[in-house]
Order: structure tokens, then C-alpha cells, then sequence
């Protein structure tokens, strides 16, 4: 397969495959990211540890996008096997070192289905209506309600009217959205919810009718981006990129989306949505091994940033996470992870554990005068019989300084079914 010529291109063209591929569209420009919190939209507080905001004033339905004509990537090899020479997985041309995946994949609930490779999932036409209920994972740290309160959810779309892509980062001085045009008015809250339902005693609340101005919609791509009005310790800018949920998920149904707080009791246990950690990062950074340009202030907008996979299988709509998958990134981390439950950084297991995550602390190459976001090309291997690492997911992102990319890999962005 020819490489492209230049960052921006090869990113661009990964757009095009937006409804095949919803992480990997996620590398659409280099995004200048640079500031603090932004505009502060709270609306109002309700009793129980709840705060209702209203995402922005904009209300507008962001529409399907035509993916364009699907790619052969080749045939198969090595008797039905995807295998991954020496151990380095071929993302759209670009070679990414992964660890040896040893074990076959399992869930909690018992073997990983692995079963999309080269049957990524089909986009549909029609969008449904939905929002999201999950439980909170702030990576470790234990928030207050009042840095709890601090906190803000921004969506956008992942491709604006003219199929252009999207900026969803902003100013760290001035604390404006690059393109606050484009800001929907997507509405949240972070409610408490007990320990026994989720482990940090938060859940979020996303798209509900009666937090904002417009809801969300299955099988469009979103940018989710998640920031503190304060300069506090504990928080880092969390982003989401190609964000989507299928019109299969089980979160798709328009009809429990008109009141937040009533229509759903317990939350969805599929995801935990997770919020930067600044702490962690700090510790991974730390333990690296090498300096990790700009690691020594975290609110400056300048040097690395940080980027977190959750590595999911092809079951039911949105994958479950799975053990005993490997990751990598290319260029490489300065320091990766492939952290225990309970985020300790020192497990020496290389590959997922069953919460599916690989941490990267820092990139190559970027210096901590930046304030650039750094493309990255990212990848998942796992084995299915023992036989070889098997090339299974990836795609590319932008990782923005001082920040946490989270990139959620399942049949969304399968290797070889495009």
C-alpha cells in the first residue's frame, strides 16, 4: 500500500471512511491546543449531587455522512490469519509495533468475540435519537463534588456542513472554542450514584432532552471533549474523538431520552466514561524512563500529551473489553502502560487486562515548547488459537498537549473488512 505524502492528507483521507471506521477518523488535522476551562454554561443545580449544564446554545442535527467506496486491503494470510510480521501491525500503511498477544481475548463474561475481522460493522442511513448513562472513571483519583461541579462536556461533530473536519480543541489563554460555531447544544450532568452501581460513586448524563438544546444521534460521528473551569490538580482536558454509537446499541432509543434522572435507574454498564486523571499522567510520565517533554506542568498547554485505548471486542453493538489484547502507537510513547484495574502502573503483564487498556505517556519527537498536537497512528493485536499476533484494530488520532486521548477500538475500526 503507497504512503502518503504528507500527515494531513493520509488523516483527511481516514474521514472518508468515517462510517466504517469511527476512531480512526479521528487524526484530522494537527490541532493547536493551547488554555484552560472554557465559557462557563451552567444552568442550574439540583438536589442529590447533581449538576444539569447546558452544552451551548447551538441546535442543529449534524447529519449522516457518506463514507465513501469501500477498500480491498488485500488477502488473507497464513491460512485465515491476519499474523502481524514481527509483531508490527500494517494501519493503512504505516507499520505500528504492538507486544506479543500470547492468550486469546476474554471478557468478563467469558471468551472475546473476534469475530469482525474483516466484517466491520455496516452503517445505516437512518439515525436514531439517544443519550448516554455511564458510570465515571476518573483513573484513580477521588473528587470532590465541588471539582466534580468544575467540570464541562463540549460536543461536537466530527465534520462540519462542508464534510470538512472539525476542531474541537481551544484556546488556553482566552478559553474559546476554535470553532464555537460548531459546538452543538448537547446537554450533561454528573449525578452521584451508588458505589455498589459504580465504582467511583458518579455517573454522567449525556443528550438528555431536558439538558440542552439538541440530542444526539446513532450512527453520526461526534467530537467529545471534557474540561475544568478550574486549574485545579486534579483533572487534565479528556477528548474523545470519532465518537458514535450504532443504531443497534442499546443506547439508542429516543424515547428514554426526554428526562434525565427518571427514565433510567441504573447505568449503562457496557462503558465507564473515563475523565483524565492528572495524577495518573503525572505517575506515568514519572515512570517512563525518559523525560517526557512538558511533563512538569500539566496546565500549560505545551509539550505531550497522553492517550489511553480501550481495547473492545466485536460483541453485541459496541464491543465489550477485553484481556490479553496488545496495543502500540507509532511514533512510540516515551513510556506505555498496560495498567492494572485499580490503575497501578507497576503490573508487568504486556498486554489488557479485563478493563482492555494500554496508556501511553508522552510521543517521540515532540518537544515541550509545542503547542501542536501530535498525529499518531495507533494499533491492537490479539490472537485467536495461539497461532500469531493477529493484526485486529486501529486508526488515527490527534493527541493534544497536556491532554488524555481516549481511543475506544472494536468493530468500528477493524483492519482488513475495508
Amino acid at each position: 500500500m503507497t504512503r502518503r505524502s504528507s500527515s494531513a492528507t493520509r488523516l483527511f483521507h481516514s474521514a472518508e471512511r468515517s462510517t466504517r471506521l469511527a476512531v480512526s477518523l479521528t487524526a484530522c488535522l494537527a490541532l493547536i491546543a493551547c488554555g484552560s476551562g472554557d465559557d462557563d454554561d451552567i444552568v442550574d443545580t439540583r438536589d442529590g449531587g447533581v449538576e444539569n449544564h447546558d452544552g451551548g446554545p447551538l441546535n442543529r442535527d449534524a447529519g449522516p455522512r457518506d463514507a465513501g467506496p469501500p477498500r480491498d486491503a488485500g488477502p488473507r494470510r497464513d491460512a485465515g490469519h491476519y499474523c502481524a510480521a514481527n509483531d508490527r501491525v500494517d494501519v493503512d500503511g504505516t507499520d505500528v509495533p504492538v507486544d506479543m498477544a500470547a492468550e486469546e481475548p476474554t471478557t468478563r463474561f467469558g471468551s472475546g468475540v473476534t469475530s469482525c475481522i474483516d466484517d466491520p460493522v455496516s452503517p445505516q442511513a437512518q439515525s436514531f435519537e439517544y443519550c448516554l448513562f455511564e458510570c465515571v472513571d476518573f483513573m484513580g483519583a477521588a473528587p470532590t463534588a465541588a471539582d466534580i461541579a468544575e467540570l464541562e462536556i463540549a460536543v461536537f461533530p466530527f465534520l462540519d456542513d462542508q464534510q470538512m473536519p472539525v476542531d474541537p480543541s481551544y484556546d488556553r489563554v482566552t478559553g474559546r472554542d476554535r470553532q464555537p460555531g460548531e459546538r452543538l447544544g448537547v446537554g450533561y450532568n454528573f449525578r452521584t450514584i451508588p458505589g455498589t452501581v459504580c465504582e467511583s460513586g458518579w455517573a454522567m448524563e449525556l443528550g438528555f432532552s431536558d439538558l440542552g438544546t439538541t440530542t444526539m444521534f446513532g450512527e453520526q460521528l461526534y467530537h467529545l471533549r471534557v474540561t475544568s473551569s478550574t486549574a485545579t490538580d486534579m483533572f487534565v482536558d479528556t477528548y474523545y474523538p470519532g465518537f458514535i454509537r450504532r443504531n443497534a446499541s442499546p443506547e439508542v432509543s429516543g424515547a428514554n431520552c426526554q428526562l434525565s434522572l427518571v427514565e433510567r435507574t441504573t447505568p449503562d454498564a457496557t462503558f465507564e466514561f473515563v475523565v483524565g486523571s492528572r495524577d495518573l499522567l503525572s505517575s506515568a510520565a514519572a515512570g517512563a524512563g525518559v523525560a517526557v517533554p512538558g511533563s512538569d506542568d500539566l496546565t500549560d498547554g505545551l509539550g505531550n500529551g497522553y492517550a489511553l485505548i480501550e481495547a473492545r471486542d466485536c460483541s453485541s453493538a459496541d464491543g465489550r473489553s477485553i484481556a490479553n489484547a496488545t496495543a502500540g502507537f507509532s511514533p512510540l510513547p516515551l513510556g506505555d502502560y498496560y495498567p492494572s484495574d485499580d490503575y497501578d502502573l507497576s503490573r508487568r503483564e504486556r498486554d489488557t487486562d479485563q478493563r482492555g487498556r494500554y496508556l501511553a505517556a508522552g510521543f517521540a519527537g515532540v518537544v515541550a515548547t509545542s503547542s501542536l498536537a501530535v498525529d499518531v497512528t495507533y494499533a491492537v493485536g490479539v490472537t485467536r488459537d495461539g497461532t500469531c499476533t493477529e493484526e485486529f484494530g486501529g486508526g488515527f488520532a490527534p493527541i493534544h498537549s497536556d491532554s488524555l486521548t481516549v481511543l475506544r477500538t472494536n468493530n468500528e475500526d477493524v483492519l482488513h473488512g475495508f
